[in-house]
């Protein structure tokens, strides 16, 4: 499997990709002001009405809103968060995509219904409703991800997960001891790595930084019968954390 700085992940700069868009909108602008004209017959094409700038700013907003699509903040999201919530990220990119497309029908429809006509009303009017309803769906779509994420909060990062404190435990069993001691470590062990969650209510359990705790400052160098007594607090409390879990 190829590491992730093997991988090509090259891609314009921040700066480079204000500066495009700057100069699309440009574009966008200066092409009416040289193709349609003040003066002219009322009734061509090429002649500016009343809605001339109202149609600019509608486009350049589309145009905007096709950007967002494909430049956002949950594209760069995608690689991060792919585990639970990157299809979360994806529906808000075609979220802003689909709201652009249907914006773009409307607007080229608009442009070619004369200004003065009353159905020049419709495709502005359903253009209210897209705005209205994609916006809703667009500020509804990333509360998903904390829904997703419920119960999967993680520990921090210097405290041992079940398995490593599993492994922990192990490397205690002290040289010389007896068998019976042995084998309390090793099930101590095995209901650490396999009766505790790693993610959910474990991350802010306090019982669990106790056991951490307790496995930390184990002594092995007293004598069996102390030891043994230990393991059992051990041992009580592993079983403590796993009710808590469940709960």
């Amino acid at each position: 499997m190829l590491k992730t700085d093997q991988i090509d992940t090259s891609a314009p700069s921040q700066k480079s990709k204000w500066w495009l868009l700057l100069a699309c909108m440009l574009v966008f602008l200066l092409l009416p002001l040289l193709c349609f004209h003040s003066e002219g017959e009322e009734e061509h094409f090429f002649t500016r009405s009343h809605l001339f700038w109202f149609h600019i700013v509608w486009f350049e907003c589309i145009f905007l809103a096709l950007w967002q699509a494909f430049t956002g903040s949950h594209i760069a999201k995608l690689l991060n968060q792919r585990q639970q919530t990157g299809g979360a990220n994806v529906a808000v990119a075609y979220l802003w995509y689909k709201a652009s497309m249907i914006s773009a029908l409307l607007w080229a429809s608009s442009i070619f219904i004369p200004a003065k006509s009353s159905w020049q009303v419709l495709p502005i009017l359903v253009q209210g409703v897209v705005i209205v309803l994609f916006a809703l769906l667009t500020f509804l779509t990333p509360k998903t991800k904390e829904l997703q994420m419920q119960g999967m909060e993680i520990l921090p990062e210097n405290v041992p997960t079940p398995p490593q404190l599993a492994n922990r435990i192990l490397e205690i069993i002290p040289d010389g001891c007896s068998s019976e001691i042995r084998n309390q470590i090793r099930r101590i062990s095995e209901k650490v790595r396999y009766s505790l969650p790693q993610v959910g209510k474990i991350s802010s359990s306090q019982k669990y930084l106790q056991l951490v705790d307790f496995v930390s400052k184990l002594d092995c160098s007293k004598e069996e019968e102390s030891i043994s007594s230990s393991l059992r607090n051990i041992s009580n409390l592993v079983i403590q954390v796993s009710n808590e879990c469940k709960q």
